[in-house]
């Protein structure tokens, strides 16, 4: 192929980048009111075209991330930066549309990982698996080991010395984990910085206090209720 006579096919190429690039505002124009007029089905082929090459557009994505990783991250922080406002209210928007829905999908996903996440703590923290644990609370018979009530499972604490030097301070091994406990009472403990004289006390001074308190009450008028 000569120069005085060039492809066809080039030609028209040619001829239409340099017609794009001399309307290039006209045509974008032409392509928003072609997307406003037709909308709706715009957003149907883009659904279909999607549904149908989902695997195809996943490729390219990740192929796209793993390229340039770091490009991908800074362009889409460019874009909620220039958009933070818009982003927002679009996403106020969706919540007071689909609320009732996303309420009901975060409780059921919360639900369901609860179990794995105790159970994964549970191991990581204190290097109790299920048949342990089982174990421990078949030993207690479902009690507190510090007051003796029952508890629920899924609310026990795994009640430890904080002072054992083989581990840091909210981990737990065998030679100090003490025993199962409610909350409430692991936190008592805990505020009594694991001093039994110093529960003692404040047992022996709150049963002062409310004895007194009882005798109080027993020589209190009665109050007069006008209406």
């Amino acid at each position: 192929m000569t120069e005085a006579n060039p492809d066809p096919v080039e030609r028209k190429r040619e001829y239409n980048r340099r017609y794009r690039e001399a309307n290039r505002e006209r045509l974008r124009q032409q392509k928003h009111e072609r997307y406003v007029a037709n909308r709706e089905q715009v957003l149907e082929k883009v659904k279909q075209y999607q549904e149908a090459n989902r695997s195809a557009i996943a490729d390219r994505k990740r192929a796209a991330r793993a390229a340039d990783p770091e490009k991908r991250r800074q362009q889409n922080r460019d874009y909620r930066q220039a958009n933070l406002e818009k982003l927002r209210e679009k996403d106020r928007r969706y919540y007071e549309t689909n609320g009732e829905e996303i309420r009901a999908k975060a409780a059921k996903y919360y639900l369901a990982t609860r179990g794995q996440q105790r159970e994964y703590r549970l191991n990581w923290a204190h290097g109790i698996d299920a048949a342990t644990w089982a174990a421990k609370w078949d030993e207690q018979q479902g009690c507190c080991y510090l007051c003796e009530r029952d508890m629920n499972p899924a609310e026990a604490f795994v009640e430890h010395w904080h002072g054992c030097p083989g581990h840091e301070p909210q981990k737990s091994c065998r030679y100090c984990q003490r025993g199962l406990a409610h909350q409430n009472c692991n936190f008592a403990v805990a505020y009594a910085e694991d001093d039994p004289s110093l529960l003692r006390i404040i047992a022996d001074n709150l049963e002062r206090a409310n004895a007194d308190i009882a005798a109080r009450q027993a020589v209190m008028p009665q109050h007069i209720t006008l209406f």
